[in-house]
């Protein structure tokens, strides 16, 4: 064996030598020791563990997971479908030889890797490489060799012409010392037969998408996203040309341990001589939807002059702009070529009825008659898709006559509006307004949303889920018998419109009587197994279920109740019955709860949909992506790892760090699949395309062709009509008058022109765009999107606004946006007229009649138009209300002011670090889906801190926070959270709101909706504190300067101090001593004070030595009272009794605002990075930081325990 592989290296080498014009692969096979994949669609292997660090970009990674899809990532991978189809950037660090959708089931091929550690191999590959870089020092120690050997492509689609005899074989090889690491793509000759395969996540079927070839990573240093995806042009001929004098070899080096920008390749090289052409499978000439020039800074650097690619002619060519951020985003268009018709003779079964499935699905034929289906990233029953991983929004009324104790109730138009997130089967609903009579009754019909559970139940293995089957509309009917008192129950649910971009709208009907519930009783609903049964057009159940009744009392009833379920959708009934016709739904959590306050009924479900038989899983070995125990948010996916490991992953049509992800406007982005005379309308998660004013869908739905109005007789009977492209022409005959539309004799159009009849023209591009936005004509489907302006004459206005987002943006005739006019909400755009411009009319909202713009008008005329720096012109945000600091000029002389632009008394200040003011209106941010709700299980112990209308939790593994797993907690309207505190004996959360006045409350629970607690006398809320030991709240009120308290049960509040403050921001409370400080940053005199929770013996406590007080705080375990000071910047504490001062941090770059301590870790919000920041408070040293991806002021902090401290239970 050894002799053996001797003779193969030195050949290797040899050949090499006599034949550089084409790279020879490195030996692999298990004869070498190789590891070999699992063969499958989808394989990914287990991790492969480094002894030497790879280097990639400025990062360091000992673990690889090698996969099918010719690609190698450096972190456990995502779905398929989260990565198959994407350009790069992928969001992962990943290298990617020859990234397709690549099967090698029914032994098609296989995939070699291992870790090489022998001379022979490691001097052969150095030698390659300092050949190729000059200047170069570097002796590999170890290499990770994969390689595909005849690997096919997926084939999926019925239609797709068969290519099983198309392999390729490709190799990586990734070499590393100790400081620096390269990457070899290797293509031998005739290695490549194919260079596409069929997406899963296309708009379009019967499209091929070109393969990707490059480099996914981060910047670790700026926490930055970085690729270098090779250009379209050299990934078409990976195995034809190359960067380093060796035809199909690519050699990049990709990392570093000193600091290292980008992916470099080697420099000038010599010429090779031109390919010979050689057959492969290749997207038909004449198919591409674009060329795009190759991006400067994507090409590989300045290499071997190689023979150029031959231009081939490109049908309904767009050029896009030569720019280098949009060619990676064009180059993603130019991978798809439309494959030939199966055959062209007339329209098949499916050319008659795919006008009725979803822009997002496609059309199968099958024997007996065609059937939609939902194409690759999507799910439903192809007449209706939804994205996968997308939390969909649920609304709907419910009504009925209802039975309790021989009383007759009636609940007419109740409001239903809930949310799911389909990622983890979790379903959250709240129905209100719902009278107390028979709100505690109607917590036993669990029925009420336990479709909602089945429609978007989490799908174990190849199980469906009921919306893909039913898709927007069905009927259900439930029927249920409780025991032991036979009452009688009928639930009837109808759905319609549930489909992007409409939420879901579902009318119920409940008949029939109800069990007594005690009030103030709590629902106790046990987990639970159900069996469907299938057929084309009905899904069936009946199952028994046990609950139990908690009264108040703490008396307890177990009860049951027997349900039968019917659905009925509109299946197809040409697709054959799947294997499976009988499902096991899985309730693994169901939470009900009725509050009386709100008269609101709330549930919270969580379901898994599997074979007929699994049990239910043991809840301390459950995923925390199947339990829904995890923290990733609403618009990301659950990814389950080992155990109980896991990772999130921002659903298709977002981006983010799964933390916190954000819709991506596909058109604006370039990232659209709409094709000629079409237009692109953004939606949440997705897009769609909406054909041209005189265009339409031809039959596969796709491509917009043009209307034959000559055809469908749009002139007048005494008129000619000229057809054109989007257009036509109507010319009255000879001796007739008129505008072809309407044409008659001289006498008659005299009579005509007196008494004219209506005549309608024909839509413009922009009303045509209009009104199927709005759902006025055929192909309507309304929703959230932007709706074009239209002038009387149905041209587009100059300037077009986004009535849901508040952006605004110039456009040209044709309704296209004019590039660098995009403006956000209230701020004005740049002029959209480019001659003789009148005055421009005033953004939405009257930003230029506002307070703050019209007095900055009129002191910008009293100073000619030359203000000078000393001069004091008012600050306005784009919103046109006053900024809340206001400063003179470019001088350090600021102060704080109110809505109207008055100046808050004790404010000013000409330090360097200006006054700690709060904002008086709300960001212009994205608003919640749904009422607002806590998004998901809260963990405990966690550090939870507001940023603006958000409120954010990170758990704490110890006293140490899990920056990766922050879970957004609660998103509130038109919101500015402040203050917060936590009540560690009822698990709630208390929060002040200066926006709104108002300071609310919320159960740290799924599902669990924020009341307003104290809605009436408060003027300006910061600060506020629980004592849980007296069951009070405390608070500051900086507008009506007063101290004031209440009862956590309820009731008016009480004011204990109001003399003597000036600028009261933060305050806490001592349980065990029943003491309360709070901070005053008048400028003039910063304080901080104490008195007892009852408003007697107030003393001054610190005053000597502070500046700008922001936050404050206790420490449990020395009893001291700690506080943060912007001014001086720094941390400090004191005993209650003024003794033993000192300080703990000197923050010199930041500017703190709010802070908490837990144990002897010290967190606070910092001002300057817009983050949270964590210090040891024994060592006096900064440990970490957290930067939330949206960047916006953090103000309140504190922190959620698992228990109640000692002292304060």
């Amino acid at each position: 064996m050894k002799s053996s592989r001797t003779f193969e290296i030195i050949f290797l080498n040899y050949a090499l030598t006599i034949f550089q014009s084409e790279a020879i692969i490195l030996p692999y096979g298990e004869r070498v020791g190789d590891s070999i994949l699992g063969n499958g669609d989808d394989e990914v292997s287990e991790v492969l563990r480094l002894k030497e660090p790879l280097f990639f970009y400025d990062a360091q990674y000992y673990d690889l997971y090698i996969a099918t899809n010719g690609i190698i990532f450096l972190q456990p991978p995502p779905r398929e479908s989260g990565y198959v189809d994407r350009a790069f950037p992928l969001g992962f660090p990943a290298i990617a030889p020859f990234l397709a959708d690549i099967d090698t089931s029914g032994g098609r091929g296989s995939v070699y890797y291992r870790t090489e550690e022998s001379v022979d191999i490691l001097n052969h590959v150095a030698g390659l490489i300092l050949r190729s870089f000059s200047n170069v020092h570097f002796m590999p120690k170890q290499a990770v060799i994969t390689t595909w050997d005849k690997v096919g492509r997926h084939l999926e689609f019925p239609f797709l012409p068969e290519s099983s005899d198309k392999m390729n074989t490709f190799q990586a090889v990734l070499a590393s010392d100790s400081q620096d690491s390269y990457a070899l793509l290797l293509y031998p000759p005739e290695g490549l037969q194919f260079l596409g395969t069929m997406p899963k996540t296309s708009h379009s079927p019967g499209v091929e998408l070109l393969a990707r070839a490059g480099f996914s990573g981060w910047q670790s240093s700026t926490s930055e996203e970085r690729s270098f995806p090779l250009p379209v042009q050299s990934v078409r001929s990976l195995d034809q040309e190359g960067n380093a004098g060796v035809r199909g070899l690519w050699l990049f080096q990709i990392g570093s341990s000193s600091a290292f920008e980008d992916i470099l390749s080697p420099g000038p090289g010599p010429s090779l001589p031109p390919a010979q052409p050689r057959a492969r499978s290749l997207p038909p000439p004449g198919s591409a939807l674009g060329q795009v020039p190759p991006s400067p800074r994507l090409s590989p650097g300045p290499g071997p002059s190689l023979p150029p690619a031959q231009p081939r002619a490109r049908a309904g060519h767009r050029e896009p702009a030569a720019d280098t951020v949009a060619s990676v985003v064009a180059d993603l268009v130019d991978d798809f070529s439309i494959l030939p018709p199966v055959s062209p003779g007339p329209l098949s079964a499916c050319g008659r009825i795919l006008h009725l499935c979803s822009q997002d699905g496609y059309c199968t034929d099958h024997p007996t008659g065609p059937c939609c289906r939902c194409r690759s990233g999507y799910y439903g029953n192809g007449r209706r898709c939804l994205p996968q991983g997308v939390p969909q929004r649920l609304n709907g009324k419910v009504s009925g006559k209802l039975t309790l104790d021989g009383t007759e109730v009636l609940l007419k138009g109740v409001d239903l509006h809930g949310y799911a997130v389909v990622a983890d089967g979790r379903v959250h609903v709240s129905v209100s307004p719902i009278p107390e009579k028979v709100g505690w009754a109607l917590m036993t019909v669990s029925p009420l949303i336990g479709l909602f559970g089945w429609l978007f139940s989490q799908e174990l293995q190849d199980y469906k889920n009921g919306f893909h089957l039913t898709g927007g509309e069905w009927t259900h009917q439930a029927r249920v018998t409780f025991h032991p008192g036979k009452q009688n129950l009928t639930v009837t649910q109808e759905a319609q419109g549930l489909g992007p971009p409409h939420p879901a709208w579902v009318e119920t009907l409940l008949q029939g009587e109800l069990p007594l519930i005690p009030a103030g009783a709590t629902v106790q609903l046990e987990p639970h197994k159900e069996t469907y049964q299938y057929n084309h057009s009905v899904a069936t159940s009946s199952s028994l279920r046990d609950f139990s009744v908690v009264s108040d009392n703490r008396g307890f009833e177990k009860l049951s109740y027997f349900l039968r379920q019917d659905v009925m959708y509109k299946g197809c009934a040409h697709r054959s019955l799947p294997d499976t016709q009988f499902q096991q739904l899985n309730t693994e959590r169901l939470l009900v709860m009725y509050n009386k306050e709100t008269q609101s009924l709330m549930y919270s479900i969580s379901n898994t949909v599997g074979p007929v038989g699994g049990g239910l899983p043991d809840p301390d070995w459950v995923n925390p992506c199947s339990a829904g125990a995890h923290y990733c948010e609403p618009m990301s996916i659950c990814v389950p790892g080992t155990g109980t490991d896991y990772y999130c992953q921002c659903a298709s049509g977002y981006r983010g760090d799964g933390r916190s992800c954000y819709d991506v406007d596909e058109c604006s982005e370039g990232l659209d699949s709409c094709g000629l005379h079409s237009q692109c309308v953004n939606l949440q998660g997705s897009h769609h395309c909406v054909c041209n004013a005189g265009f339409e869908f031809d039959p596969d739905w796709r491509t917009c062709v043009d209307i034959d109005e000559c055809y469908l007789k749009q002139c007048h009977p005494l008129a000619s009509c000229s057809n054109s492209e989007g257009s036509f022409h109507c010319q009255c005959w000879p001796g007739y008058h008129g505008d072809g539309l309407l044409c008659g004799q001289s006498v008659i159009a005299q009579r005509l022109a007196v008494v004219p009849e209506p005549v309608r023209r024909p839509l413009s591009l922009c009303e045509q765009l209009r009104a199927s936005l709005q759902g006025e004509g055929p192909g309507a489907w309304g929703g959230q999107a932007f709706l074009p302006q239209c002038d009387q004459d149905g041209q587009y206005l100059p300037l077009q606004c986004h009535g849901l987002t508040g952006q605004c943006w110039c456009v040209d005739s044709r309704g296209q946006q004019r590039a660098g006019t995009r403006a956000d909400p209230g701020s004005p755009p740049v002029s959209c007229v480019t001659e003789a411009p009148p005055p421009p009319a005033p953004p939405l909202g009257n930003v230029a009649d506002s307070m703050c713009e019209r007095w900055r008008r009129d002191l910008e005329e009293q100073y000619g138009g030359q203000a000078s720096p000393q001069d004091y012109i008012p600050q306005c945000a784009p919103q046109g209300h006053f900024l809340p600091v206001q400063c003179y000029g470019d001088s350090t002389f600021c102060w704080c002011v109110d809505p109207d632009g008055r100046e808050v008394l004790g404010t000013r200040s000409r330090h360097v670090v200006k006054p700690a003011c709060l904002p008086t209106v709300p960001s212009q941010a994205p608003q919640p889906l749904v009422h607002p709700g806590v998004v998901s299980q809260p963990p405990r112990p966690a550090v939870v801190f507001s940023q603006g209308h958000q409120i954010t939790a990170v758990p704490l593994d110890g006293h140490r926070p899990v920056w990766r797993k922050a879970v957004l907690l609660l998103t509130l309207k038109d919101a500015i959270v402040v203050g917060m505190d936590y009540d560690c004996k009822e698990n709630q959360l208390y929060w002040s709101d200066v926006a709104s006045q108002t300071i609310s409350r919320v159960t740290l629970e799924a599902g669990a909706q924020p009341e307003s607690f104290i809605h009436s006398g408060v003027s300006r809320p910061e600060g506020l504190a629980v004592c849980v030991r007296s069951r009070r709240l405390f608070w500051v009120d900086s507008g009506s300067l007063r101290i004031e308290v209440a009862s956590l049960a309820g009731g008016d509040s009480a004011v204990l101090i109001n003399s003597d403050l000036s600028n009261p921001r933060a305050i806490v409370v001592d349980s065990t001593s029943g003491t309360l400080f709070w901070t005053d940053w008048n400028r003039d005199g910063p304080r901080i004070e104490s008195c007892s929770v009852s408003g007697q013996n107030r003393r001054l406590l610190v005053q000597q030595g502070v500046t700008l007080l922001t936050g404050l705080t206790l420490d449990l375990q020395t009893k001291h009272v700690c506080w943060a000071d912007a001014g001086s910047m720094k941390v400090e504490c004191i005993a209650p009794d003024g003794s033993e001062r000192r300080e703990i941090y000197r923050c010199p770059d930041d500017y703190p605002f709010s802070i908490v301590l837990h144990g002897d870790i010290l967190y606070y919000t910092d001002w300057e990075r817009d983050g949270v920041v964590m210090v040891d408070k024994g060592e006096s040293n900064q440990t970490d930081q957290y930067l939330p991806l949206r960047r916006s002021h953090l103000y309140g902090i504190t922190v959620v325990t698992s228990q109640c401290p000692s002292g304060q239970r």
